[in-house]
């Protein structure tokens, strides 16, 4: 019966050591700001690699006794061993020379394919990503055309202001015009978020947004609007976002889920704006300098 006991004790202790389980953690620069898009890898498993959100958080599944691999384009490789704590914090060092490449909203360049649903319209889109040598700037353009009459064009600057050691000012100018079934709308908004040191603020702070109208229908209409706009992490690759403006006789409001990989965003989009309503979706594919 002793021999017993103790075989089960054994086994039991076994499976307990050899059970994965999520754990998580965070990756830090040597100042412990959170690093983004850095490749989680469990090398004892065949699962897919994780990869750190906005904030350089992640949780991937593992056992106690994992070797887990770290990798950045621009900051050393760290492999770390998976002990019985669920939390931890990983410290990379940036590569000699990538400072005077990337910046602290570095995001990848991307290139995708959009397909809008009531129109018909399918096009592509294209943005720069965070650059030194743009100032701290991306270019985003967005065409699609339904080979016919249909068709809409977005051109999006992203641009961050450092307003203050605590404080940045995060500004985008976005020109968005359409021509869908002989009507046309031609929309400029301007967006004002600001970025503060405290990460715990800075998620909940949505963008003010003041825009100018112009929509020609049977009604032409031409205004200045105001609103508010948000986008908000579900999970660690999974977005939401809205946004409602109000002009002087039309309301503008829009809806989108993204899922978002380093390798890869998937979104949906809806737009409604007057007699406008458009169902768009749209794949991407990120490539890193």
């Amino acid at each position: 019966m002793r021999i017993l006991f103790f075989l089960i004790a054994f086994m039991t202790a076994s499976l307990y050591c050899g059970a994965q389980r999520k754990v998580k953690g965070v990756v830090v620069d040597s100042i412990g700001i959170g690093i983004r898009d850095t490749w989680v890898r469990n090398i004892n498993s065949k699962k897919r690699v994780e990869v750190t959100d906005q904030l350089g958080e992640f949780s991937i599944r593992a056992s106690v006794g994992d070797t887990l691999n770290f990798h950045n384009f621009y900051y050393e490789e760290s492999h770390f061993v998976v002990t019985n704590h669920d939390d931890f914090n990983i410290s990379l060092k940036k590569i000699p020379g990538c400072v005077l490449v990337i910046t602290d909203y570095y995001s990848p360049r991307k290139l995708g394919l959009i397909y809008g649903v009531n129109y018909g319209t399918i096009g592509t889109f294209y943005n720069t990503g965070y650059l030194d040598i743009l100032l701290d700037t991306d270019f985003k353009l967005s065409y699609g055309h339904n080979f016919s009459s249909n068709d809409r064009l977005t051109l999006t600057m992203t641009n961050i202001f450092r307003a203050t050691y605590y404080a940045d000012l995060h500004l985008d100018f976005v020109y968005d015009k359409a021509d869908f079934d002989g009507n046309q709308f031609f929309n400029y908004e301007i967006k004002f978020q600001p970025i503060l040191d405290d990460s715990k603020i800075s998620i909940w702070l949505p963008s003010l947004v003041v825009g100018h109208l112009n929509f020609k229908t049977v009604e032409h209409s031409k205004s200045f609007g105001y609103g508010l706009e948000k986008t908000t992490r579900l999970f660690p690759d999974m977005y939401i976002n809205g946004s409602f403006l109000k002009y002087n006789k039309i309301n503008k409001w829009s809806v989108g889920l993204k899922y978002s990989t380093r390798f890869a965003d998937i979104s949906i989009q809806y737009d409604e704006m007057d007699i406008f309503k458009e169902y768009s979706i749209s794949l991407s594919r990120s490539f890193y300098f």
